[in-house]
């Protein structure tokens, strides 16, 4: 009996095989021994007995308390020597005991992080895929605090390992867990946040992808199959309720299979989403932005690389209002038109600007944008993208600007080209909002408030009440909440008012009035026409003498309009003022109900989504935002060819029946003629109307044949 049939009969029979099985792990425990001394040896046998043991360990448990142990301790000793096809097999079989509970997480996990120092590609994606599932399934209905903070230290201590593959898979595993939200914590945030120090490049990468990547998980495979999954489950049970017989107990029954399908998917979409980002829960953010900007300056790695670290202090310096003075200086080297990635160096040095920078240090950044973008022998673009960046930095530090250079800087809104003027009509427009001051009289409007001016440096406004937004009072449109319009209820009204109610056994008497009024009112119209006739004469008398009153009156009348448009902006200017003053004054003075709350939650909601849609989908700064207004470069024909083989991938779907079905069988008749032998070839038309034909066709063919080759040549040159 072999040990596949052996195993089958133990689950079956545990007690009636006992005996065999001891003879097997006895026979385990020799080879084992021998192991021990002489590691590199033939392990096939081996190999059989671990898989045998594995399997039937759930049956015989009393028999075999020191077998996982056993094959912990071989691992960890001679895990570099063992061959790869016997160290997977017992990795497999200590996963498959750990799945039936028969060793602890906490000794099987920390040999499997030692494990990841072995050169095993395979190996490493099993360990990786299994630490994952377990840790998620260990904490799946509540966390487990005590193995999570366990294996929380043995794998920080890990990122500190000598073997460079161990600390990147370390890494991984912390980001996806964070990721998938199991882990989402200060220690691990903080644990990762380290990794930014090591030499090892691909360490430094992953850590930043994670800090500027989005937050949300990137679905797995797993996932991605456990969705597919619920989908055809669905869809079964909604055929079930078409077809078949229908009764109040299986339309029940199916009816909550939907409803526990939909609340499982629900469940899972809400399980994954982050609700901040990771870059807020770094510790001390000021000491440790300072020593990622030393770690930059004193950087070797590419240039690409050094780009994700700026982007990384920038939005830090952005989320916690650091004050990195030696930062701005730094990237002023980079701010060169000819520099590669210019556009992302910009939007990484608006982003780091707030209104804690003193003005002095970010005045020489201004200037230098000036100079080198905003200048007559720049082109058109290199002035939009100065413009723009220049106007981002003013709306996150607005005391930058002085007078003098916002002047030179509005001359642009002449310019011929339209990116230009965009940009150079955006900074005016900010200024009109933020400091009319600093515009000439001509750029300010007619609407210009001189009260407004920015807070000074180190100004806080404090906040005396609660923030209600302006537009409160006024009535929000109802048919976006799904309320319907009154217009439907009106025109019924007015239809109701038009018809009148009659009992069938009334009779309706039809009147004559509308044919008398029609004649009366002809009547009327001809005398109407016979007065006006007669004061047309009187009126062109009396023209030539109002002539001259007329244009005494129309100065008076210019005057009268400029006062009346004077007296509306002032009573807008009141209603506005009205309208800030209810606003801010309706916390203290009425009882806010529940509905008020949420009515101030979507317009507040409803705001920063609107800004930081302006901005980009995460809230900072993109390229895309200093692009605005300039022309898209028309793409070479290599570049529309790439895009249109892009575009054809994944559509098989579309493609015709004849195009997917798969070729069957041999090859083409052509094919088959070009590989015949001679002699049978022979005997085929073509060739036995050439050997008949006379001298004259052949003739013919010839001149036909040197006709065809000479237009090819033309054609050609």
């Amino acid at each position: 009996m072999d040990l596949p049939q052996l195993q089958n009969k133990c689950k079956r029979d545990p007690s009636g095989y006992r005996e065999e099985f001891l003879l097997q792990l006895q026979h385990f425990e020799n080879q084992l021994k021998i192991y021990q001394l002489q590691p590199s040896g033939d392990y096939k046998e081996f190999q059989d007995q671990i898989n045998f043991l594995s399997h039937v360990a759930s049956v015989y448990t009393s028999d075999m308390p020191h077998f996982p142990n056993s094959l912990c301790q071989l691992l960890e000793q001679h895990m570099m020597v063992l061959e790869p096809p016997l160290r997977k097999t017992i990795v497999q079989a200590l996963i498959l005991l750990r799945n039936r509970n028969l060793i602890t997480s906490i000794d099987l996990l920390s040999l499997f992080f030692k494990l990841f120092r072995c050169p095993d590609k395979v190996l490493r994606l099993l360990l990786h895929r299994h630490i994952i599932s377990d840790i998620k399934n260990l904490n799946l209905k509540h966390r487990n605090n005590k193995v999570n903070n366990t294996l929380q230290n043995f794998m920080f201590g890990m990122l500190q390992d000598s073997s460079e593959i161990a600390a990147r898979k370390s890494m991984e595993i912390m980001i996806e867990l964070y990721r998938r939200k199991i882990w989402n914590d200060i220690k691990t945030v903080n644990a990762i946040s380290t990794g930014l120090f090591t030499k090892n490049s691909k360490i430094i990468t992953a850590a930043l992808e994670f800090f500027l990547g989005s937050p949300e998980l990137e679905d797995s495979d797993d996932e991605e199959e456990d969705e597919a999954q619920k989908t055809k489950k669905q869809k079964k049970v909604h055929q079930k309720l078409k077809i078949g017989k229908k009764t109040r107990g299986t339309t029940k029954k199916l009816e909550k299979e939907l409803k526990r399908l939909a609340k499982s998917k629900e469940k899972g979409a809400e399980k994954y989403k982050v609700n901040f980002p990771a870059i807020e829960l770094i510790h001390d953010p000021q000491g440790y932005g300072e020593r990622v900007f030393n770690a930059l300056r004193k950087s070797t790695e590419k240039i690409e690389v050094r780009l994700m670290f700026m982007n990384f202090i920038s939005r830090l310096i952005s989320v916690h209002k650091l004050i990195i003075l030696n930062y701005y200086p730094y990237m002023q080297k980079f701010v060169r038109p000819k520099e590669q990635n210019i556009t992302y160096i910009l939007a990484v040095l608006a982003q780091s600007c707030h209104e804690l920078v003193p003005p002095d240090v970010l005045e020489p950044v201004i200037r230098i944008l000036a100079d080198n973008f905003v200048s007559d022998r720049s082109s058109n673009e290199a002035v939009c993208i100065g413009l723009n960046t220049i106007r981002e930095i003013c709306v996150r530090c607005p005391l930058v600007m002085n007078e003098d250079l916002l002047g030179d800087l509005v001359q642009y809104k002449k310019s011929k080209d339209k990116g230009v003027v965009i940009a150079a009509r955006s900074l005016i427009n900010l200024f009109r909002a933020i400091n009319p001051k600093l515009l000439h009289k001509s750029e300010r409007g007619r609407d210009a408030d001189m009260t407004i001016q920015p807070n000074q440096y180190g100004q806080v406004t404090i906040q005396s009440g609660i923030e209600i937004p302006e537009n409160f009072m006024e009535p929000e449109d109802e048919n976006e909440d799904g309320w319907e319009s009154a217009s439907d209820d009106e025109e019924e009204g007015e239809e109701s008012a038009s018809w009148v109610s009659v009992d069938e056994n009334e009779e309706i008497e039809v009147s004559d009035d509308d044919d008398e009024e029609e004649g009366e009112e002809g009547e009327e119209e001809d005398e109407e026409n016979e007065d006006e006739e007669v004061e047309g004469e009187e009126e062109e008398e009396e023209n030539d003498d109002e002539n001259e009153e007329v244009e005494e009156g129309e100065d008076d009348e210019e005057e009268e309009e400029e006062a009346e448009s004077e007296e509306d902006e002032e009573q807008k200017e009141i209603q506005d003022t009205k309208e800030k003053f209810l606003a801010s004054s309706l916390a203290t003075t009425t009882i806010l109900s529940q509905e008020d709350w949420d009515k101030i939650n979507r317009l507040k909601r409803a705001r920063e989504d609107d800004s930081s849609d302006e901005e980009g989908g995460d809230g900072f700064l993109n390229e895309r935002s200093l692009q605005l207004g300039i022309k898209k470069k028309r793409l070479t024909y290599d570049e529309r060819l790439n895009s249109i083989h892009a575009g054809r991938e994944g559509r098989d779907d579309f493609k015709s029946k004849k195009a997917k079905k798969e070729k069957k069988g041999g090859t083409t008749n052509k094919q088959k003629q070009k590989n015949k032998a001679f002699k049978l070839a022979t005997f085929g038309k073509n060739i036995k109307k050439k050997s008949g034909r006379s001298l004259q066709d052949v003739q013919k063919a010839k001149t036909a044949h040197a006709k065809k080759v000479a237009n090819q040549k033309k054609y050609k040159h």
